[in-house]
């Protein structure tokens, strides 16, 4: 499954150790998420900010995902396990930002896993492969807004520094990339 990405980079299957993240370019793509983005148990804490979707919420979210990728290099990933093709959950990197104010030279980078595969690391498996994908596309001199991508963040309720903090030092980046925002409870790696 691949999709081509505004002058970039084919997006593929992202394939490591334990996992396959698909990016979710078409309604099949999507076929599983549902299991996410409409569970009171995964989305309960994020009650305060948006909850689980409703039905019509979720299909505009999704056609919303896959028309991002006609866009550019960022998007949703769907998330399985290698070796027994289950479904885990869901990762993205996408444009940090609204549609009218992307934040220049920023992606975000957010993973939602299902209860019952939650606390066995594949929310840092997932993370680090799309820190790679970020890294390579850093590389590329992709633009978020007006500027080349520089900048992963995360918000403290998907991610944490320490979260970020393993992945920077497993990739090679040295702790002073890893900040958090003054005015908000997001953190950030600086790529190279």
């Amino acid at each position: 499954m691949a999709c081509a990405a505004a002058g970039h980079s084919v997006v593929e299957l992202i394939v490591t150790d334990r996992l396959q993240l698909i990016p979710v370019t078409s309604k099949e793509a999507s076929k599983d998420l549902h299991q996410v983005f409409l569970s009171l148990d995964v989305m309960r804490p994020f009650r305060g900010m948006f909850g689980a979707l409703s039905s019509e919420e979720y299909v505009k979210f999704i056609d919303a995902r896959i028309q991002g990728w006609k866009n550019g290099p960022f998007g949703l990933f769907a998330i399985y396990s290698k070796d027994r093709n289950e479904f885990i959950g869901s990762c993205a990197l996408e444009k940090a930002g609204e549609d009218c104010a992307i934040e220049n030279g920023v992606a975000e980078l957010a993973y939602l896993v299902i209860r019952s595969m939650q606390n066995k690391s594949y929310e840092l498996e997932a993370a680090k492969a799309l820190m790679v994908y970020a890294t390579k596309l850093f590389h590329e001199k992709v633009y978020v807004g007006n500027r080349p991508l520089k900048v992963v963040k995360t918000d403290m309720y998907i991610g944490s520094i320490s979260y970020l903090g393993k992945i920077a030092k497993e990739l090679g980046m040295d702790g002073p990339n890893v900040s958090k925002d003054q005015d908000s409870c997001s953190y950030r790696i600086l790529l190279r």
